[in-house]
């Protein structure tokens, strides 16, 4: 068992690769420096026996090759490192005695290098690292490059085609408030259909929630005022009946206060009978008034709720035709602001200048493009700045031409 646990430490000690070994599913390619360790397995008596004619470094060739002893030029290009070792270890197997097998081990030393090239400030080959995306190689090269002065018609365009776009934006957002207040005005629960870019979608998406919340809340407030008309006119219901009643048993308390003065005049009944009588009919008069005021009360309440309707509505009205004059002022302003800027390009490309082709040439950024000749492929790519970069990429930066030329 001992005899064991010695054979595994020397396999494992036999096959550590460098410490610069990198991952081991990235295909292998031109360029790249691969370290091999080698080592021989004798069967019979359970010893290993390192091979250091093998083990070492070895440059992937342009035909995408390496040549190792024993093995011969092996095609390693596209291949994975796990790949590559067990074509090593067939091929080296030929060359092996009974009982006896080759063991390799391959890692990368170090992958082929990234080429920066084009509008960053520091052109030139840097180190692939894994992970590596387009942003991160732009980063090696210290940014992208820095604007150089401008002068003359180049600036002036630059600088109204930056205020023309600022503006577009700002009629963007003012023309979706429009809607959104023409459609308060018409009691709308929505806007139109949305617009066809994302952009305008967003745009006109924050205009309908805020139309959304907007008539929520004017409806809760009117739910709020239907309550209350509700409770009021129950509660006039209820004080009229009480008056009804009230108003019953005052006349038939006065008709008896009546009778009770004629016995006393006719001494048949004693004059506390009397008193008694007057007091329950004042009490009576009072409670009746008390009623009478509660029913002005509750329906001064209720005209004050019909007031408080009629006052929401027209306030919102009102708010919105407002801010509706508001806001048709603003995008006219606009509009004309950015008439002038479209004449400025004009005057600088000596040519008119429309919304539809300032659409079609404005300036989006950089634009990238990745050279890759790795794992089969060989072709040149539009990227993003999040585009995962591969050994041996050549990235090219470049920003279009600052004066767009028209057709």
């Amino acid at each position: 068992m001992r005899r064991s646990y010695k054979i595994i430490a020397i396999c494992a000690a036999a096959f550590v690769l460098s410490p610069a070994a990198y991952a081991q599913d990235i295909a292998v390619g031109v360029n790249d420096l691969l370290n091999l360790r080698g080592a021989m397995w004798n069967a019979a008596d359970g010893t290993v026996e390192d091979l250091p004619s093998i083990s070492g470094s070895y440059s992937v060739g342009g035909g995408g090759t390496i040549s190792v002893p024993l093995a011969g030029s092996v095609e390693v290009a596209g291949k994975t490192p796990n790949q590559i070792a067990a074509e090593l270890e067939k091929l080296m197997a030929n060359y092996s005695e009974v009982g006896r097998a080759p063991r390799i081990a391959v890692g990368v030393e170090r992958y082929a290098p990234i080429y920066l090239a084009g509008d960053v400030e520091r052109p030139g080959v840097y180190d692939f690292a894994t992970g590596m995306t387009v942003i991160k190689a732009i980063a090696l090269g210290g940014g992208l490059e820095r604007a150089k002065p401008l002068d003359g018609e180049e600036r002036n365009y630059l600088q109204a085609r930056g205020a023309a776009n600022g503006l577009r934006k700002e009629l963007m957002y003012l023309e979706a408030r429009r809607d959104r207040l023409k459609a308060e005005i018409e009691q709308a629960a929505t806007l139109d259909a949305p617009e066809t870019t994302d952009e305008l979608n967003s745009i006109r998406g924050a205009e309908i929630d805020i139309l959304t919340t907007r008539n929520e809340r004017y409806a809760q407030q009117h739910a709020f005022l239907d309550k209350s008309e509700a409770a009021l006119k129950e509660s006039i219901s209820v004080l009229e009946q009480k008056l009804d009643t009230n108003n019953e048993q005052l006349e038939a308390g006065r008709a008896e206060l009546k009778r009770e003065e004629q016995l006393v005049e006719r001494g048949l009944v004693p004059q506390t009978r009397l008193f008694d009588r007057v007091r329950y009919v004042s009490e009576l008069e009072s409670r009746l008034l008390d009623i009478e005021r509660s029913v002005l009360t509750a329906r001064e309440d209720l005209r004050n709720v019909e007031e408080d309707r009629l006052q929401l509505e027209a306030s919102r009205a009102e708010t919105a035709v407002t801010d509706l004059q508001e806001v048709n002022a603003k995008i006219a302003e606009a509009e004309t602001k950015l008439d002038a800027q479209y004449a400025l390009m004009s005057e600088a490309l000596g040519e008119n200048v429309t919304l539809e082709s300032l659409d079609v040439h404005a300036a989006t950024g950089p634009e990238i493009t990745v050279t890759r000749n790795r794992g089969g492929e060989n072709r040149a790519f539009q990227a993003e700045r999040t585009t995962e970069i591969l050994p041996g990429d050549v990235i090219e930066i470049r920003y279009p031409d600052v004066l767009p030329t028209y057709n």
